[in-house]
């Protein structure tokens, strides 16, 4: 891409400390040339002439003084016309001479350097045409040159030549300073365009920096990050790299496997993995891509107790190479509870059998076998009123005992009615054997999800039932209440309290371990606080769950 001259900043700068410097010198140059010119007017008879060139280096000395405040275009056409004033008037004054054709030519060549060729040519020509003017009335006559009262004659052929040399080295220096000129151009504006690319290219590696930068910091606060859970994470963390040699581990494993940090980088000992294990490991370490994601296996342990253990992998870059990352956890005790809440369900759920067969056996059996004996009494005695209202009064009293059956396995009055109507009427139940007093506050404003409900229903009732067999009390409060977007079921008696750690530790309290079973299984929390002598208090908290 070519720019104009008038385009490039650079270019225009040079020019203009050169009409500056041109100015100046030309100031200075022409002060001898100015007194000369002055001492004439004093001395000699005064010609217009040298008034003339008077008035000319004083404006061209003005126009330097004031060169900061003019503009480039009049400081050079200032200068270029003096040269040219000049050049005419010396050819006015002592003709064809070669004083003349030197301003003439300065001028034209100044004008090459100071604008363009276009103007260089057009002032070459006007200067022709004016020399052909002056030489057509200097060869009529009409004009006469003298020196101090001497004629001067000038042939034809040494003006033309004179003219011709001063047309040719102006266009010669022109062309030169055109070609110099263009290739200046073309320098700069490589030199822009290299610049130009030199600085997308800085701005993209200050990107590239800023973004390595970030990464870096990305990848160090990654590193803090990751080793603060390694370390402080609750999991036995344990890093291997593809060769099966131990490279790091967090103090969880440590913890676990029992080992002293310089004894797990035994190969003796390894990881405290059974050996059985590793060599299931070991042709994964070779083909990293081939390790199974999950591990589970059992260690034993002292007493002939086991250690169930869940063991995750994930391969991972570490200190710039490959490794896999062993999360190990120690899930026995989860084994454990879960053992045990299967064994409490299911003493539990024989336990409900057990009673449901007793209330059928106890209640139910009987009634039917009275109703049987009267049955093939009727047989004998068809006509015997008194059998008839015998078996009407047994099979209302059978149909009775069903419905109480029926009613303690799924409450006819909570399924219709709602918690609070089926509650109230349990609470009114046991207010009459006088057994204890109930202060029940219910501030539910909507029905709860069946299953809650049940559920709710079973733990109170099994509370209440366990607190007049089992603790002596006098009083029992109730509360069940909203708080936020939870609902809170508040249970306490005055009874004689238990050591309640010492029966999770005996594995006693069956009813207990079923209630937190219960509340863990709808997502709940329970917290209880009881001691010998102190009474029981009970707080469960659940998700509101409306119908």
């Amino acid at each position: 891409m070519k720019l104009k001259l008038t385009e490039i900043s650079e270019i225009r700068d040079i020019r203009n400390n050169l009409v500056n410097i041109s100015l100046v010198v030309g100031t200075i140059a022409a002060l001898p040339l100015i007194v000369s010119a002055l001492s004439r007017l004093f001395f000699f008879e005064v010609k217009i002439f040298w008034i003339c060139q008077a008035i000319i280096y004083l404006f061209v000395l003005v126009t330097t003084l004031y060169r900061r405040k003019i503009s480039y275009n009049l400081k050079a056409s200032v200068l270029i016309l003096g040269m040219l004033s000049l050049a005419f008037l010396d050819f006015l004054e002592t003709g064809f001479s070669g004083a003349a054709y030197i301003w003439l030519t300065a001028s034209g060549i100044t004008t090459s350097l100071f604008f363009d060729l276009k103007r260089t040519v057009y002032l070459l020509l006007f200067s022709v045409v004016a020399i052909g003017a002056l030489f057509f009335f200097y060869y009529r006559g009409y004009v006469h040159f003298n020196f101090y009262g001497n004629v001067i004659h000038f042939p034809f052929i040494s003006v033309l030549i004179n003219t011709l040399l001063v047309l040719v080295i102006v266009l010669i220096i022109s062309f030169a300073f055109r070609y110099v000129h263009q290739n200046l151009i073309n320098n700069i504006t490589k030199l822009h365009l290299q610049n130009e690319h030199l600085e997308d290219t800085t701005r993209k590696l200050q990107k590239e920096v800023e973004i390595r930068t970030r990464s870096e910091q990305m990848a160090i606060n990654s590193e803090k990050n990751f080793r603060n859970v390694f370390e402080q994470g609750s999991d036995a963390l344990l890093v291997v790299d593809t060769e099966g040699k131990i490279l790091d581990f967090n103090e969880a494993f440590v913890f676990m496997v029992g080992l002293k940090e310089k004894d797990i980088f035994d190969p003796i000992n390894r990881t405290g993995i059974p050996d059985h294990i590793l060599k299931i490991m070991a042709p994964h370490f070779r083909h990293p891509e081939t390790m199974p994601p999950l591990f589970d296996f059992e260690i034993d342990v002292e007493k002939e107790e086991k250690r169930y253990i869940n063991c995750s992998v994930s391969l991972i870059s570490y200190n710039e190479g490959k490794a896999f990352l062993f999360m190990i956890r120690d899930l026995t005790e989860k084994q454990n509870q879960d053992r045990e809440n299967y064994r409490i369900a299911v003493v539990a759920e024989e336990k409900e059998r057990s009673r449901f067969s007793k209330e059928l056996h106890d209640g139910l059996g009987p009634l039917l076998s009275t109703l049987k004996i009267y049955l093939n009494l009727l047989y004998e005695n068809p006509a015997d009123t008194e059998i008839r209202e015998r078996i009407d009064k047994t099979l209302s009293e059978s149909i009775k005992t069903v419905k109480e059956i029926s009613n303690n396995l799924s409450p006819y009055i909570l399924e219709n009615m709602g918690l609070q109507k089926a509650l109230e009427s349990f609470i009114e139940r046991i207010k009459f054997t006088q057994r204890a007093e109930i202060k029940f506050l219910y501030t539910l404003t909507s029905r709860l999800a069946p299953e809650i409900e049940i559920s709710l229903f079973r733990i109170i009732t099994e509370l209440i039932n366990n607190t007049i067999k089992h603790s002596q009390a006098t009083e029992i409060h109730l509360e069940l209440n909203h708080s936020f977007e939870s609902l809170n079921l508040f249970y306490a008696d005055n009874g004689i309290g238990f050591d309640f750690d010492n029966m999770l530790l005996q594995r006693k309290g069956i009813g207990l371990f079923n209630l937190r079973s219960r509340v863990e299984s709808m997502g709940g929390a329970l917290s209880i606080d009881t001691s010998p002598g102190n009474g029981f208090s009970l707080n469960i908290t659940l998700k509101t769950a409306t119908t």
